[in-house]
């Protein structure tokens, strides 16, 4: 006699059967693993193309309709930092050759990707940082066409006491200073 409690459900199967079966629940978990995620697997492509923010949105949209898929979560954590880290060094590079206009589109983008980011911030402050300087290297360009070395010292000298390495600034202060 046959203890039917003390056996698996894959026991009942006679033998020649239960290998077919066991081959058919194997392709079927693979098969289901495989399009558990296709949402994770076109992120990938988009990543590997560069796409990064293309990606984070595939993995962010799949994300809302299934909140409790945790493979997804952890992918899309994973892929906000790649972003982050992406779009941190663009703006930062643009940051150091100038480019104002094109580190505000950036950072922008960065905004969207991670609102919270600590860099979203201290870029912020860079790029108010940066126009400032224009202005004040403006005004004093235009004090010092019109001879008021007074005034424009002041500005130059305002500009570098945020970034002493700032050239342009120190080569108009010493223009001044040779006159």
């Amino acid at each position: 006699s046959t203890d039917f409690d003390a056996m698996s459900p894959i026991d009942l199967i006679r033998p020649p059967r239960r290998a077919a079966w066991l081959a058919l629940v194997a392709g079927c978990t693979l098969w289901l693993a495989g399009c558990a995620s296709p949402a994770i697997e076109e992120a990938r492509r988009q990543s590997a193309r560069g796409e990064q923010e293309a990606a984070l949105r595939t993995l962010a949209q799949a994300a809302q309709t299934r909140p409790q898929d945790r493979e997804l979560r952890s992918a899309l954590a994973a892929q906000r930092d790649l972003t982050v880290a992406d779009l941190v060094a663009r703006a930062d590079a643009l940051r150091a050759s100038g480019q104002r206009d094109a580190m505000a589109d950036v950072l922008q983008r960065l905004e969207q990707a991670a609102p919270n980011h600590p860099r979203v911030a201290w870029l912020r402050t860079e790029l108010a940082r940066g126009e400032r300087h224009a202005r004040l290297m403006q005004d004093g360009d235009a004090a010092l066409a019109a001879q008021a070395y007074d005034k424009a010292e002041v500005a130059y000298r305002a500009v570098l006491s945020e970034n002493p390495g700032h050239q342009q600034a120190r080569q108009q202060l010493n223009r001044i200073e040779a006159l």
